[in-house]
């Protein structure tokens, strides 16, 4: 099915849509509830990562590369930094730690590492990250428990000590669900707002899930779009953005002028 999938879509689809062997996607910059910039016709922000795939996208000349810069973490920074967060600040400001290995041991105490195989600890850092990316989107423990085939009680008991290390981003939650329930809009460092026009006890909790996605996955994604709009001018004939993908870039150029290019998005990214 998968391989059906892709053929279908990003094979056969998009070569529908060539134009002297390039595709001209429609970008949208309110094209999600969520903020995120989308695209479509075709949509080239969720290409597989299927190298066969992958390949079929190559720069229009052959002594041309492609180079690509993306933000590390990008909605989990952003998170951090409008909750006021002090925890992923300290380990994102230190640059050298590892953010699931220092939480794996917290949220499972009986975890060693120098005494756990590579696939025990592997398995343990999965399970972390499903609680790390769904505190943007208030995924329960119920969601958790099912994907990893553990009970409520574990997963509920992992979610408390996670909370217990993040309680600025906790509060942050809780503010947020608050001002939609009490009609408030959601406004982003962008100025971009999100308002609930009709809340009803069976859209309440999809809601408020998605409440809690607008702001960092907005403003993460109009950071790189700040990033793009700087950046394309100072390319002056170097390179060429070819693609936005809600928190990288990708651009095209002469292999020779590839490091100059890539100090230059960098600047701006970081910016």
């Amino acid at each position: 099915r998968r391989g059906s999938k892709c053929h279908g879509t990003y094979v056969k689809g998009i070569a529908k849509r060539l134009d002297g062997g390039r595709v001209y996607p429609t970008f949208l910059l309110h094209g999600t509830t969520t903020g995120r910039l989308a695209c479509r016709n075709p949509n080239m922000q969720n290409i597989p990562r299927e190298s066969s795939i992958r390949r079929l996208f190559v720069p229009s000349k052959p002594a041309h590369v492609f180079v690509q810069t993306d933000y590390s973490q990008a909605e989990l920074r952003v998170l951090s930094y409008l909750a006021g967060d002090t925890y992923f600040r300290d380990i994102f400001n230190a640059g050298d730690i590892d953010v699931f290995d220092d939480l794996t041991p917290i949220l499972y105490p009986h975890a060693d590492k120098s005494s756990m195989t590579k696939e025990e600890w592997k398995e343990l850092r999965i399970r972390v990250k499903a609680y790390v990316y769904g505190v943007s989107y208030g995924r329960s423990e119920f969601s958790i428990a099912t994907e990893f085939g553990i009970s409520v009680a574990e997963a509920r008991a992992g979610m408390d000590r996670f909370f217990g290390v993040i309680p600025e981003i906790v509060a942050f939650r809780n503010e947020t669900r608050a001002k939609v329930l009490d009609g408030n809009d959601l406004v982003t460092p962008w100025g971009r707002h999100r308002r609930y026009a009709l809340i009803t006890d069976e859209n309440k909790q999809a809601i408020l899930n998605e409440a809690l996605a607008f702001l960092p996955q907005s403003t993460a994604s109009d950071m790189c779009v700040q990033a793009l709009t700087w950046t394309r001018p100072q390319l002056k004939g170097l390179g060429w953005i070819r693609n936005i993908v809600h928190d990288s870039l990708l651009v095209a150029c002469h292999e020779e002028d590839a490091v100059e290019v890539t100090q230059i998005i960098e600047t701006n990214m970081i910016e």
